[in-house]
């Protein structure tokens, strides 16, 4: 798709033609992604000029981003406009975003702390869902090397009164030693699923999303010991968009994001937990010309 058809939202936090937008934004569409035969999310962000990608070994294993040069704390991670980034580590659960739920990806390289705060000091990427209900059924099937398998559905429907979209995606691999002075295989396993709809009542439009991903990665510690952790991630948020005026657009979002790690071999765990409630109000004077103001908690 060439670049001056897409819309985005995340740069400005309204929907903007890419070629007016004055910030460094990459678009990675789904024709991309599918050309790609990425495993997760990083190898989606890696082949970019200013994204700096590290892994603490192969695939399933603790990935940071850093934007040009940032910290990989100083960038803000969304799925779907919800922030997934922990408030532990830092870091947020890149690898764990499956290529196969993902329609599309908005980076905005440089600091966006003015629109979404501290987190957003590097650059900001939001991750966004597929739409099965446009997309329609598709599913698919693989097996390759260190044993891995993997599946995934994605579809939907829609009609009158609205649209269900639904995404599933399975992975589980023996994977490879995690350290180049070790000889103990270390895999993984993640089951994610993607949920959404829209629907409108009176004079409101509604979207809610859901996304989860829960499964094990296996890993070595400093001392080589074999040690393995639990993972639990979730984002959800629920929207309503209503008109107020002939120029003018209110939307209030009320969202929940889960991240949880839990080690088998102790009793420690990180877990965040964080409710965000959101209201914009959206002017248009013109075709050039909008204002926009907000509050969140």
């Amino acid at each position: 798709m060439p670049a001056e058809r897409h819309v985005v939202v995340t740069a400005t936090r309204t929907p903007t033609p890419i070629e007016e937008v004055l910030a460094s934004v990459v678009v990675i569409d789904r024709d991309e992604i599918e050309r790609s035969l990425a495993g997760d999310a990083g190898d989606l962000l890696r082949f970019h000029a200013g994204l700096d990608i590290a892994r603490t070994g192969g695939p399933g294993q603790t990935t940071s981003l850093f934007i040009r040069g940032a910290e990989s704390n100083h960038t803000l991670v969304m799925v779907d406009g919800v922030r997934i980034n922990p408030g532990t580590i830092g870091q947020p659960g890149l690898q764990n975003l499956a290529p196969e739920l993902i329609e599309r990806i908005e980076v905005v390289k440089g600091p966006r702390s003015a629109l979404y705060g501290t987190d957003a000091i590097g650059g900001v990427v939001n991750v966004i869902t597929r739409r099965g209900s446009l997309d329609g059924w598709s599913a698919q099937l693989g097996y390759g090397d260190y044993d891995t398998r993997e599946a995934s559905v994605i579809g939907g429907v829609a009609g009158d009164a609205g649209s269900l979209d639904l995404g599933l995606s399975w992975i589980d691999s023996a994977g490879f030693p995690t350290r180049s002075d070790d000889t103990v295989d270390r895999g993984f396993d993640n089951l994610s699923l993607t949920m959404g709809g829209n629907a409108s009542v009176d004079a409101i439009d509604l979207t809610a999303r859901l996304w989860h991903a829960e499964g094990n990665t296996e890993y070595s510690d400093f001392f080589l010991t074999t040690v393995d952790q639990d993972l639990d991630n979730s984002a959800a948020s629920l929207k309503g968009a209503v008109a107020t005026g002939d120029q003018g657009l209110l939307t209030v979002t009320a969202a929940y994001m889960k991240d949880e790690i839990r080690q088998n071999q102790s009793p420690d765990f990180l877990e965040t937990d964080r409710l965000t409630l959101d209201a914009q109000q959206d002017w248009r004077a013109n075709d050039q010309h909008s204002l926009s103001a907000g509050v969140q908690y």
